[in-house]
């Protein structure tokens, strides 16, 4: 680690629908109340208390927190609020890296060996677990290295 833990951190979460914080944790207060209801994998909801936001510079949604008095172990950040703020993440084995989709260009030399989609009722990520499941297109258009 560089210098954080877990104590000035949050999760990244990729099955999180929104950014779900600590009371304890270093967020922007704001004024007002949260009506968010949290659903936990376990089958049990838990309530939000109260909005706040990020002290990083991001567009809304993904700037927006709920303060949820029942989680105790982490503040969790959701990826799909940084997708739906047009952020791209990037994960490695060592980080996460999440750059301004407004502004990024990458270049892609290689297929995907898996490819799913966002679930529009859910909001989050699937993969198939058939093989021979195609997920639905894309409307993302990948170019050959040589064609740029």
């Amino acid at each position: 680690m560089t210098g954080t833990d877990e104590a000035t951190s949050a999760v990244y979460d990729s099955g999180a629908t929104s950014n779900c914080g600590r009371e304890s944790d270093n967020f922007i207060p704001t004024n007002e109340k949260s009506e968010k209801v949290f659903y936990l994998p376990t089958g049990h909801t838990t309530k939000a208390s109260k909005k706040a936001k990020l002290h990083h510079l991001v567009r809304k949604p993904a700037r927006t927190v709920d303060i949820v008095p029942d989680l105790k172990q982490n503040s969790l950040l959701s990826a799909s609020k940084f997708a739906d703020a047009n952020y791209i993440t990037l994960l490695t084995p060592d980080e996460v890296l999440i750059y301004d989709g407004n502004t990024l260009k990458m270049t892609i030399e290689s297929d995907a060996i898996l490819r799913g989609w966002r679930d529009p009722t859910t909001g989050l990520w699937r993969v198939p677990l058939d093989k021979n499941t195609p997920p639905p297109k894309s409307k993302y258009v990948l170019l050959d290295a040589d064609t740029m």
